[in-house]
């Protein structure tokens, strides 16, 4: 699970006894949106609350120094959601709400002490909180993301939050952790030695001083990182790819997955997708999965609705640069609702209805944008929409990718002729009714290029631009009926 952080104003803290170092304070604020264009809904910590406790019946969530949680400086004695209205806020919270807890700061350490301190004198004037969530939603009519149900970790003084005005603040975790998506390179020679590299076989610069893009290249040669972004080199694992020119080396490969094994504190959800980006080269180099990472592909899976597998998928597009597909999200919802044991068959239809209102709104919204492009001139590609193994490419490498994988086609059919002739053999009427349709889409493919060059004539060519949305549309889906039949 990825671990995140939000900061509030730490106005409303209050000494309610010194001696002892126990203060209450509101940490976390409902309601309003924050500078990271999220919300935090009424509700959201209140599973965590009510389910993590120590053994004495305390919240298990701790005080920590700036979010160092090497640095404990308090426990929780008491913590839960105050509502709108409720007589325990204080005037500018009235209407929102938000999460009050009573703390109490060690003083036998000098770091509890100075936090303490600090906060009564004013120098710590905010407080942020560390958390993940299990539930949120993506509200498109506000652009919102509702956070609604989480785990919270810890509460924190801190120095310097991002939005005063609003008294709610959202800083990104140093924790967030993720597996970088998988990428089918070229493969290095299978027997070539690996050995781990290090930033100077990348760049001779620093890493403080790499561009994101450079960091974001050096990081796909990874298959994981503690945070996102890395903020130091150290902070990816698992290397296999070539520094030089990023080519898969085999002995890369079947080094990182030894390492899996050993590596802990990592979310399942996480170590499904590492898993499952090894099993890609596996594949690649035509090697037999191992039982354990196929046990790690195989975990629980949670069913999750359009808008949810949207905003992860949005969240990961600066990983590797990926675009978004609307397909793709909504195979992989309903997927995942298919593959929930704990649905029953009436839950499911419902969550897949949903899904689907939900990818219709999505495929509206895009429709209005392409039209807006097409008004003004500008040639809309329509290559998001489609199915199969061309997630991340531009429409020309995906056209080279189709033109590649017919002729590969119609190579075997050769082949196979010339097989059957050399043993002196008949081609089945099945074969013969095959070859006959891959003719068939081939001419239709042909002539939907036509339809197109005509359509851009006289010159100058004015490209696919000039035609209606809707036959654009219509001569995209028969090219990416005819693709998926070769492919």
């Amino acid at each position: 699970m990825k671990i995140e952080r939000k900061t509030f104003n730490a106005a409303d803290f209050k000494a309610t006894d010194a001696a002892q170092g126990i203060a209450e304070m509101i940490v976390s604020v409902f309601g309003n949106v924050d500078g990271g264009n999220e919300i935090i809904m009424p509700g959201f910590f209140a599973e965590s609350i009510a389910s993590r406790r120590t053994a004495d019946g305390r919240p298990k969530a701790k005080g920590v120094f700036c979010h160092d949680w090497e640095s404990p400086i308090a426990k929780t004695l008491d913590a839960r959601e105050l509502y709108a209205g409720d007589p325990m806020l204080p005037p500018h919270l009235k209407e929102l709400g938000g999460l009050w807890v009573k703390g109490q700061f060690n003083l036998d350490t000098q770091r509890g002490r100075e936090a303490f301190s600090d906060l009564q004198f004013g120098t710590m004037d905010e407080f942020s909180i560390g958390y993940g969530v299990t539930q949120d939603k993506w509200n498109a009519k506000t652009g919102v993301r509702e956070l609604i149900k989480g785990d919270w970790y810890e509460w924190s003084p801190v120095l310097v939050g991002m939005n005063s005005a609003t008294a709610l603040i959202s800083t990104k975790s140093a924790q967030l952790k993720a597996a970088v998506p998988f990428k089918a390179t070229d493969k290095a020679p299978e027997d070539e030695a690996w050995s781990a590299p290090a930033l100077k076989d990348f760049t001779d610069k620093a890493w403080g001083v790499l561009t994101d893009a450079e960091k974001k290249g050096i990081m796909g040669h990874f298959a994981y990182t503690t945070n996102m972004p890395p903020e130091s080199y150290g902070d990816m694992k698992l290397p296999h790819h070539r520094p030089s020119d990023m080519m898969v080396v085999w002995n890369g490969v079947a080094a990182g997955a030894a390492r899996m094994n050993q590596m802990k504190d990592i979310p399942a959800a996480d170590m499904k997708a590492i898993a499952s980006h090894m099993a890609g080269h596996y594949k690649q180099f035509e090697k037999d999965i191992p039982q354990s990472m196929q046990d790690m592909m195989k975990a629980a899976t949670k069913a999750a609705d359009f808008n949810t597998v949207r905003a992860t998928a949005q969240a990961q597009e600066d990983l590797g640069d990926l675009r978004w597909e609307l397909q793709g999200a909504l195979r992989e919802s309903v997927g995942s609702i298919l593959s929930d044991d704990n649905l029953d068959t009436p839950t499911k239809l419902a969550m897949i209805r949903t899904s689907i209102a939900q990818y219709g709104e999505a495929l509206i919204n895009w429709a209005g944008q392409a039209l807006a492009l097409a008004a003004s001139g500008i040639d809309v590609e329509l290559d998001g929409l489609a199915d199969g193994e061309h997630k991340g490419q531009t429409l020309v490498e995906h056209s080279q990718t189709a033109l590649a994988a017919g002729r590969d086609v119609v190579s075997r059919y050769k082949a196979l002729a010339a097989e059957l002739t050399k043993e002196g053999r008949a081609i089945s009427q099945a074969r013969l009714d095959r070859m006959a349709a891959l003719r068939d889409a081939m001419r239709a493919m042909a002539d939907d290029m036509d339809a197109m060059m005509a359509e851009a004539n006289p010159p100058p060519a004015k490209g696919l631009g000039t035609m209606a949305l809707d036959q654009r549309l219509a001569l995209h889906k028969r090219r990416l009926v005819t693709l998926a039949w070769i492919n």
